[in-house]
C-alpha cells in the first residue's frame, strides 16, 4: 500500500510539473494570418494561435520607428511603412508581415487610437528672415512612445537652417532615436547664405535666394561646376525693384530679352575684368515692365551709368526704351540696324551713322539730348517717328518758327542728310508749301511730310543725288507714306523721269509731275508774266 501512495504522490507531481511548464512553452504558434495591414497611430493586437491556449508569448517588430510593441502583445502603428512582426513562446517563434497605410479604410468604431504628442518647432531669430512669428511651419502630431522623423535640416529659403535643438539656447541637439513621450519644443537658428545665382545652359537665369537682400549683384564668370558662363538668360532678372549695381564679366556675350526690364532703382552697369566682349543686347533688355494689360509699371528710369561696348552688333527693339537718365555718347560701330524704339526716351548723344544702314520705327523718339548726328548716307531706310521729338526735331522746328518771315528751307528738318520731318503747319500757316530738298539730301524717311495740315504741300524732288539713286536703284529714296494724298499734294520730278518715278514709286503715281513754265506776253491779259504749271501725265 505504501508503494501506491509513492506512485501516486510522484504522478501528481509529474502532472502540476507538466501543466506549470505547458504554460511557458508552446507547442504549436502562428498568427492568424500572413500578414496585417492597418493605419498608423492605433493600437492593434494580432491574433495568435497558440497550444497550449492559455501559454505566455511576446511581441516584436523589425522597425521600432514604424510600429513598436507595447505590454508584450500590444502593437502601437507609428507611421506607414512594412515591417515584420515576430511572436515568440519559449523555443517556438511566428512571423508576420505588418503593413502600415493610411490609405486603407477602417471601421472607427472598432480601433483604439493611440495616444499623442505634439512637437512645435520654433526659429530663435525668425526676424533676420522678416518672418512675422517665431514659430516655423505647423506642429508635427506623433503617437506618444513614437519618433519624430523629419530632415535634420528644416528648410528655408535663402537661410541655413541649423538643425533642431532641445534648448532654446540651440546648445544640446535633437537625439532621433529619442522617444516623445509628452509635448515638446524643438529650436532652431538662421543663418543667411551667401549670394548665388541659376544658371541653366550656360546662362545666368536669376537669383537662387531672390528673397535675401541683392542691390548689388556681382555676377559670376563660371558656374559650381567651373563651366564659363556665356551670359545673362531672358528676364533673368525681370521687375526686380532691389537691384541698385550690377557687375558683368568682361567675358559675357549676351544680356538676354527683358533681363533688367522693369528694375526701377538700377542705377549702374560696369563690366569687369577687361574690355567686354559683349555682343547682343536683347529685346527690351532694360526697357519696361509691363502687367497682364500689357500696361507699363516700371522702367529703368534711374539706369545713368553705362558704356556700350564697341562689340556690340545687335541691340534688340525696346532695348533702352524709357531710360531716361542713360546718356550714351555715340552707338557701336558693328551695330548695322537700329531696332524699333532702342533708345527711345533716352539721353543718347552725338551718333556716327557710318555703319548703319536701318533705323526702324521711334528708335530715337523723345531723345532730348540727340543734337548731333552724322555720317547717314549709308542709310537706306529710316522709319516713322525715328527721330520724332528729339533735341534735332524740336531745334529744328524751333529755327524755322523764329525766322521772320519764315524761311522755307528751314522748314524741312534734317538728321544730317535724311529728311526726317517738316513742320505741321508749313503750307497752312506758315510759308508756301514748297519743299526745296538740299542737294545732299540721300533720303526722306518713312511719314516725313505726314500730319493733319500737311494737304498743300509740293515736294520738288529734282536734285541730282535723288535721281541717281532712281537710276541705280540702289534703294528707295522717298519713304513710306511720305505724304497725304490729296489735291493739292505735288511731287516734281525731272520731265524725262516721270514714268520711272511712276514705276519706282507706285503709290504715288497720281501726285507725280513735272514743272514747266508758261510765259503771257501780253500785257493786257489778267494772267500776263510767267507761270509754273504742273503737268500731270
Amino acid at each position: 500500500m505504501k508503494k501506491y501512495r509513492v506512485l501516486f504522490f510522484f504522478l501528481i507531481i509529474t502532472l502540476i510539473f507538466t501543466a506549470l511548464y505547458g504554460c511557458e512553452n508552446a507547442y504549436k504558434l502562428s498568427f492568424s494570418a500572413e500578414e496585417y495591414t492597418v493605419i498608423s497611430g492605433i493600437e492593434f493586437v494580432p491574433e495568435v494561435n497558440i497550444k497550449p491556449k492559455d501559454t505566455t508569448y511576446e511581441l516584436t517588430t523589425s522597425n521600432i520607428t514604424i510600429a513598436k510593441v507595447k505590454d508584450k502583445t500590444t502593437i502601437i502603428t507609428l507611421r506607414e511603412g512594412v515591417v515584420d512582426i515576430t511572436v515568440t513562446s519559449g523555443k517556438k517563434s511566428a512571423t508576420s508581415k505588418l503593413y502600415v497605410s493610411n490609405d486603407v479604410e477602417y471601421d472607427s468604431n472598432n480601433v483604439k487610437f493611440a495616444d499623442t504628442v505634439n512637437i512645435n518647432f520654433v526659429i530663435t531669430n525668425y526676424e533676420l528672415a522678416k518672418l512675422t512669428t517665431e514659430n516655423y511651419g505647423m506642429p508635427m502630431t506623433i503617437v506618444k512612445g513614437g519618433y519624430a522623423i523629419f530632415s535634420s535640416e528644416p528648410y528655408l529659403k535663402g537661410y541655413i537652417v541649423h538643425h533642431w535643438y532641445i534648448d532654446r539656447a540651440c546648445s544640446v541637439k535633437f537625439d532621433a532615436n529619442m522617444e516623445i513621450n509628452e509635448n515638446m519644443i524643438l529650436y532652431s537658428y538662421l543663418e543667411e547664405r551667401e549670394t548665388a545665382y541659376t544658371v541653366v545652359n550656360g546662362l545666368i537665369a536669376g537669383l537662387t535666394y531672390d528673397n535675401l537682400a541683392h542691390s548689388v549683384l556681382d555676377l559670376p564668370e563660371t558656374a559650381l561646376d567651373g563651366s564659363p558662363i556665356a551670359g545673362i538668360a531672358d528676364n533673368a532678372f525681370y521687375g526686380d525693384a532691389q537691384i541698385s549695381i550690377v557687375n558683368i564679366p568682361y567675358s559675357y556675350k549676351t544680356i538676354g530679352d527683358s533681363a533688367f526690364a522693369g528694375c526701377k532703382n538700377l542705377t549702374e552697369i560696369n563690366f569687369t575684368g577687361g574690355d567686354s566682349e559683349l555682343e547682343v543686347i536683347g529685346i527690351n533688355a532694360f526697357g519696361v515692365q509691363t502687367n497682364d494689360k500689357d500696361e507699363e509699371i516700371s522702367s529703368c528710369e534711374k539706369l545713368a551709368i553705362m558704356e556700350l561696348p564697341d562689340t556690340v552688333y545687335e541691340i534688340g527693339a525696346f532695348a533702352f526704351y524709357k531710360c531716361s537718365s542713360l546718356a550714351f555718347d555715340d552707338i557701336s560701330p558693328k551695330v548695322s540696324v537700329i531696332k524699333q524704339y532702342a533708345f527711345a526716351h533716352t539721353k543718347i548723344n552725338n551718333i556716327n551713322f557710318t555703319n548703319v544702314t536701318e533705323i526702324l520705327e521711334g528708335a530715337f523718339l523723345n531723345c532730348p539730348d540727340l543734337s548731333i548726328v552724322s555720317n547717314t548716307h549709308n542709310v537706306t531706310r529710316c522709319y516713322k517717328y525715328a527721330f520724332d521729338n528729339s533735341a534735332i526735331y524740336k531745334n529744328a522746328k524751333s529755327n524755322y518758327r523764329t525766322t521772320v518771315p519764315q524761311d522755307d528751307a528751314l522748314a524741312v528738318f534734317y538728321a544730317d542728310t535724311i529728311v526726317i520731318g517738316v513742320d505741321e503747319d508749313f503750307g497752312y500757316m506758315y510759308g508756301t508749301g514748297d519743299i526745296v530738298l538740299k542737294e545732299e539730301c540721300t533720303l526722306i524717311a518713312d511719314r516725313a511730310f505726314y500730319g493733319a495740315n500737311l494737304k498743300e504741300i509740293t515736294l520738288y524732288l529734282t536734285t541730282q543725288k535723288a535721281n541717281n539713286i532712281l537710276n541705280d536703284g540702289s534703294y528707295n529714296f522717298l519713304g513710306a507714306e511720305l505724304m497725304n494724298i490729296s489735291d493739292g499734294t505735288n511731287i516734281v520730278v525731272p520731265e524725262d523721269k516721270i514714268t520711272a518715278y511712276k514705276t519706282q514709286y507706285p503709290n504715288y503715281k497720281n501726285i507725280f509731275c513735272y514743272s514747266t513754265i508758261i510765259n503771257v506776253t501780253d500785257p493786257t491779259k489778267v494772267n500776263y508774266g510767267s507761270h509754273e504749271v504742273f503737268v500731270f501725265e
